[in-house]
This record gives structure tokens, sequence and C-alpha cells, in this order.
């Protein structure tokens, strides 16, 4: 893995779009702080892991009965993404494909940012890591799900 440090937050775009053209990395993920890499349902215990799929179910539920809402019902994907823009635990990690998307989330806080980062993907890399891995075979494969969801507001 390498770091490479930016002054600013102008800076670090400029680099992280410099690697998106040079084919270096695809997608791109803005946090506030440098933590691990984990979903927010992993980051729950498990009596709160245990609300958040409860209350994931009453929010599919509601998708069901709400006829202008039911369409996301056909991929479960783009419910998901939904419920996780909502702030919803889930267990996908968001990336997106444009610098300036990932550095708003990694600074959009009002604690200090001096941790941020935009953390740069390259999905052929990240495959080829998994086949290595020994045992590969107990752990799924990541997916990597390129989803639009229009209209979230």
């Amino acid at each position: 893995m390498e770091v490479f440090k930016a002054d600013n937050v102008h800076e670090a775009v400029t680099l992280a779009k410099r690697f998106r053209q040079l084919g270096r990395y695809d997608w791109f993920r803005g946090q506030n702080r440098e933590w691990e890499l984990i979903s927010s349902f992993l980051r729950l215990d498990e009596p709160n892991q245990d609300k958040a799929i409860e209350r994931m179910r009453r929010f599919m539920n509601w998708l069901q009965i709400t006829p202008a809402l039911k369409h996301l019902l056909q991929n479960r994907d783009a419910a998901f993404a939904v419920a996780q823009h909502y702030g919803f635990p889930t267990n996908y990690i968001d990336f997106t494909v444009d610098p300036k998307v990932a550095a708003f989330f990694a600074t959009d806080s009002k604690s200090d940012n001096d941790d941020a980062c935009i953390l740069c993907l390259s999905i052929p890399d990240l495959k080829a890591f998994w086949k290595d891995i020994p045992h590969q075979d107990q752990y799924p494969p990541p997916d990597f799900i390129d989803i639009d969801v229009s209209n979230l507001w």
C-alpha cells in the first residue's frame, strides 16, 4: 500500500484525478479519518446489528407497500444503496469514480480533518490480490457493484 500526503484537499483531488487518468486507480473513497475499511454494519456490536437488521426489514417492507418506491425491490443492490444513503448500516462500502465526490466525504465533517484521506482502489489489482489469498475459497470474493440510484433527494 502506498501513501501519498497532500497539503490540502485540492492537491489531494488533483493527485487522485491524475491517478484516474493514468488508469492507476478506478474507484475512490473519502474518509474524514484514516480508519479501518469496514462496513458500517460490521462496526456495530451484536445487539446493534440485531437492531439494524430489524430496521432494514421494516424499511424493505415499507418499500414493498409504497408504490413509488416498490421498483427499488427489483434490484437488491439499489434498495440497499438507498437505505445506506439515508444512514442505514449495511455491508456495502461506498466508493465513487469521481475524486471530487470522495473529497467531499473526506472533508464533510465538523471535526478536525487533519487525518482526512481519499482511498484509491484499483479493481483489477484487488481481483488479482483476492485470487492469491490462501484459502480464498472459504471467503466470498468482493462484489464490485456500479449503481446509479437517481433522485435520492
